[in-house]
């Protein structure tokens, strides 16, 4: 049985990933060093800022001015307010009704709260926000799942991860949860539900109505082997 749902946030919230690092992507090419969005999915992407911060002090051989990773995060905001939910995720929400859910990622609070106030989802998770900020270590480490599931008082156990990154994955499945890898995201191709089954996934979707319906048919398979063990068993139906 699952009692949480904890979402990973780009790319399994909101379809983010080409827009923020297709954001750093122009930054390196004004530096000089050219870069398209996908290259910057692929070299910035699941870092921090302090770890974007860090490659660009790479890329330039040298420590980039003390603002500019106030300048870079703003910029990204500004770039992040066209974003868009990942395709299928209002009826996935919807079909979890009541369900308890919470969000539990890399990006920093004021991101993630930016972006749920952009696509109006702000709402549909109540509050329920915890980031990487919050913990000692970022994945693939599992204490940003062990720290959203404490807070919100659910076992690990009875906790379900969606993530669209092997990190992530990993994360997941070192905190005991069982996990979901989905490859919903527009960055992502049918190559990347490899990776995520690779790095361990439980199940690994290409789209939150594939999800809704596997958990559908798992749960009647569930319920009908609990009416078939009560009739075993003698107890009424």
């Amino acid at each position: 049985m699952i009692d949480l749902v904890i979402f990973d946030f780009d790319g399994v919230v909101v379809d983010s990933e080409l827009v923020s690092n297709g954001l750093l992507a122009q930054v390196a090419t004004e530096l000089g060093h050219p870069m398209t969005a996908l290259e910057g999915v692929a070299y910035f992407g699941g870092s921090t800022l302090s770890q974007q911060v860090e490659k660009f002090n790479k890329l330039a051989g040298s420590y980039m001015p003390k603002n500019f990773g106030r300048e870079l995060h703003e910029r990204t905001l500004g770039a992040l307010s066209a974003v868009k939910p990942i395709e299928g995720l209002g009826e996935f929400l919807d079909w979890l009704g009541t369900k308890p859910r919470c969000i539990g990622s890399t990006s920093a609070l004021d991101r993630i709260e930016h972006c749920l106030k952009a696509t109006g989802l702000t709402p549909r998770f109540g509050g329920n926000i915890f980031s990487v900020a919050m913990v000692k270590r970022n994945k693939p480490a599992p204490d940003i799942f062990l720290h959203a599931a404490a807070q919100m008082g659910v076992a690990p156990a009875r906790v379900l991860v969606i993530e669209d990154s092997p990190h992530g994955v990993q994360a997941g499945l070192a905190a005991g949860m069982t996990v979901v890898g989905i490859a919903a995201a527009s960055h992502l191709g049918s190559e990347h539900m490899q990776r995520l089954h690779d790095a361990g996934a439980h199940v690994v979707v290409d789209s939150y109505r594939s999800l809704q319906k596997i958990l559908d048919e798992r749960s009647r398979n569930r319920t009908e082997r609990v009416a078939a063990d009560d009739f075993r068993a003698g107890r009424p139906g």
